[in-house]
């Protein structure tokens, strides 16, 4: 009795004194300094840097092969920012107010982000670049891996179309004539991503094509 009592006595102490190791939480990556909280999908939402909260992001997009993610969202100040992230840090942030349009992100870690206002910024672990297309009169924008784009209505049979072919950095810009209708709206201006660049249809219903480069395409 003696025996098996002081056996129990044991594992009882062990129960006690012994803490429960902790189950990891999948959804939290630690990397050094750097605490990120992910969502259930994997992509990273919350940034902490020593302890504090570094970056909050509100929306998230991922390259293809999930390595890198360009996030939209607020900084440790509150302010509104673009950032270039992995799962394990962030690697840039722009502070920005212009409402974002459009985003692309490449597994070599470089990301394009569209603001609606027709600025492009360009995301790289080094820096983040920016160059303006449009401005206020901006109607549609555009981006594809090979060219961003931007279009703006004359309001006198003439319209502009401005891009930046991604490939090698060279900015252009095209004016476009187009037969006035009767009355403006009935058709709306569009663009679209094509094989050989994109199209865009004007107020006279007819589709114009371009290549990355700004070339007009004859069809």
């Amino acid at each position: 009795m003696g025996f098996f009592w002081e056996l129990t006595k044991k594992a009882v102490w062990n129960a006690i004194t012994t803490e429960p190791k902790k189950k990891e939480d999948p959804n939290v990556i630690k990397n050094g300094d750097w605490e990120i909280y992910c969502n259930p999908n994997g992509e990273p939402k919350i940034f902490y840097k020593k302890d504090k909260l570094w970056f909050d992001a509100d929306d998230v997009w991922s390259s293809p092969s999930s390595n890198f993610f360009v996030c939209v969202g607020y900084n440790s100040a509150g302010d509104e920012c673009i950032a270039l992230t992995t799962k394990a840090e962030v690697l840039k942030t722009k502070k920005t107010e212009e409402c974002v349009g459009s985003v692309i992100v490449t597994d070599e870690g470089k990301g394009f982000v569209l603001t609606e206002e027709g600025t492009l910024f360009i995301l790289t672990p080094e820096k983040i670049s920016q160059r303006k297309l449009g401005d206020d009169d901006t109607e549609e924008i555009i981006l594809t891996p090979h060219v961003a784009a931007v279009y703006s209505d004359d309001w006198n049979g003439t319209a502009t179309v401005k891009g930046i072919d991604l490939d090698t950095g060279t900015a252009w810009k095209k004016r476009v004539n187009y037969e006035e209708p009767e009355t403006y709206g009935e058709t709306p201006t569009l663009f679209r991503t094509t094989e050989e660049g994109f199209e865009i249809t004007l107020q006279d219903g007819l589709s114009r094509y371009f290549t990355p480069a700004g070339e007009i395409i004859e069809k």
